[in-house]
């Protein structure tokens, strides 16, 4: 079962108090939601989820609380509360990046075992992986691993990809990771030369960070006085994105840490992939004194 990152510190956040309607905006397999709902039963929870096979668990998991779910992207909040009938929420979390669930079963995502190149969060889209790697110009390519993996040997990899295409499309992770490995010139030591390369293609095929820019950009449109958001990053740009959002609305929002908060050695030590999590959370207060400290 998916190990739900800094479950605790969401839960406490959010439960204090209890939120009359909390958005799971990247639901999962539901482990943020069932915690909180166990402490607030009160709480009206809407789940969303991009991958269908994680909210037919969630919805088994949270059986018997007052949920609704919806199969779609966390982009779409607003027009989700508004099929509720709603014009607000008290609370929502957002936690970016692959599931584990994902990483464990779903094709293309993980480079440690041998699938087709998919990567789809959503299998009712068009594009996957495979057509990104088989059909993108090699500039395209080079680009997507330099903007969305921080690859510097982007150009190379590119270029490879593009050559070994001529003979045969490229058609599993691990074709294309030993593609990626080939260009290295060296061992690598902890980090397998392909993770960037599949993180890179990854957003680019789920358009994750486009998401979160429209998904930020409309936030406060939807929040009230004491409204709450928690957002889970796994890397730094879309740690970024949620940086510059907070920092943008520093006049209105009041921060829960001027750090991020991050996994506890007890918690690293079962769950290594929460390794890179940072958690940042804020709440809306129009009527309070904000902290002037903001982390850079």
């Amino acid at each position: 079962m998916h190990k739900s990152v800094l479950l605790k510190e969401v839960t406490d956040f959010l439960s204090n108090p209890c939120p009359k309607v909390h958005i799971d905006a990247t639901l999962g397999l539901g482990g943020h939601a069932k915690a909180l709902l166990e402490i607030c039963k009160d709480t009206f929870l809407i789940g969303i989820d991009k991958d269908e096979n994680a909210i037919e668990i969630a919805k088994d998991r949270l059986k018997g609380f007052n949920a609704v779910f919806y199969h779609g992207s966390f982009k779409d909040f607003d027009v989700v509360l508004k099929e509720e009938g709603l014009s607000y929420f008290d609370s929502i979390l957002f936690d970016f990046g692959v599931s584990s669930l994902q990483l464990d079963e779903e094709e293309g995502f993980s480079f440690q075992r041998e699938d087709f190149l998919d990567m789809r969060m959503d299998k009712r889209q068009q594009k996957t992986a495979y057509i990104v790697v088989n059909t993108y110009k090699e500039k395209e390519l080079a680009d997507i691993f330099y903007k969305y993996g921080e690859e510097r040997l982007s150009k190379k990899i590119a270029k490879a990809i593009i050559e070994k295409r001529k003979k045969k499309p490229i058609e599993t992770t691990k074709e294309l990771a030993d593609i990626v490995s080939s260009c290295y010139p060296y061992k690598y030591s902890k980090i397998n030369p392909a993770t960037k390369v599949f993180q890179a293609l990854r957003i680019e095929v789920n358009n994750e960070l486009e998401d979160i820019k429209i998904a930020l950009s409309k936030l406060l449109d939807f929040a009230i006085e004491g409204s709450k958001f928690a957002f889970i990053s796994f890397h730094s740009l879309e740690d970024r994105l949620v940086k510059e959002f907070i920092k943008n609305n520093a006049n209105k929002l009041k921060l829960c840490s001027k750090k991020p908060i991050t996994p506890s050695d007890e918690e690293l030590l079962y769950n290594k992939r929460a390794r890179s999590a940072k958690l940042r959370c804020a709440k809306l207060c129009y009527n309070e004194k904000k902290d002037e400290a903001f982390d850079s």
